[in-house]
């Protein structure tokens, strides 16, 4: 099958790079050293990178993204051959690589929200309108704030304060402390919760939140 997509890469059940990277460090990083060097040959740009600059960037994205596996490493330097992050204008160097990884890596964790939440619908017939309504507000504006950079300190709607301390208290039982010690959190490919007998992708800890709140007795939102 040829790789084309992002769900292919996660469907693909190849291994994580930083745990490939635990295992054999050498091979590894080999591999990603000939998927950037098989980019600076396909752009033939004037200013390349040297062997440290690209041994530095490795390095850098084994730290940095150690949850993506090969195939994400295949498709992601596909993409930069195909100029899906933009023009190069005769330079390459880690910095570029590096931002454009971040995008992708971006792109990532919404298709796996995607997929979870595709996964969610099928098993429990899919949440109230009303509910996803007030969740893609909320989302859409946190997201939009996330971008933006306003001139003016605005005070949050109820909303958005909704939302944050929904994703404060996914945190807190992410991270643990002295009386969790992490006993919700899993170590999968995204941060993600085991609550009982279910799993939460901060999405669907969010979505079971605003459910709660929309079918709260006091609920007059």
């Amino acid at each position: 099958m040829q790789l084309t997509t992002v769900r292919q890469a996660i469907t693909s059940e190849l291994p994580q790079i930083g745990h490939l990277a635990e295992i054999d460090p050498v091979t590894t990083k080999a591999t990603i050293a000939i998927e950037v060097e098989d980019l600076l040959i396909f752009l033939n740009i004037g200013k390349v990178m040297n062997d440290s600059q690209i041994a530095q960037t490795i390095d850098l994205i084994l730290v940095c993204y150690p949850e993506l596996n090969l195939a994400d490493v295949k498709l992601f330097f596909m993409w930069m051959k195909k100029g899906e992050y933009g023009k190069f204008y005769d330079r390459m160097d880690g910095s570029i690589i590096l931002e454009a990884m971040e995008a992708y890596n971006l792109s990532k964790i919404d298709e796996v929200e995607n997929i979870h939440r595709e996964i969610k619908m099928k098993s429990i017939g899919g949440f109230h309108p009303k509910v996803i309504e007030v969740m893609n507000s909320a989302v859409n504006e946190y997201r939009k704030r996330k971008i933006e950079k306003p001139e003016a300190k605005r005070v949050l709607t109820d909303a958005e304060l909704f939302y944050q301390r929904a994703l404060k208290q996914f945190d807190n039982l992410h991270i643990g402390n002295d009386l969790t010690n992490r006993i919700y959190a899993l170590s999968t490919g995204i941060r993600a919760l085991r609550i009982g007998t279910e799993v939460f992708t901060i999405q669907d800890f969010v979505n079971r939140k605003i459910h709660n709140k929309i079918n709260s007795p006091l609920f007059d939102y």
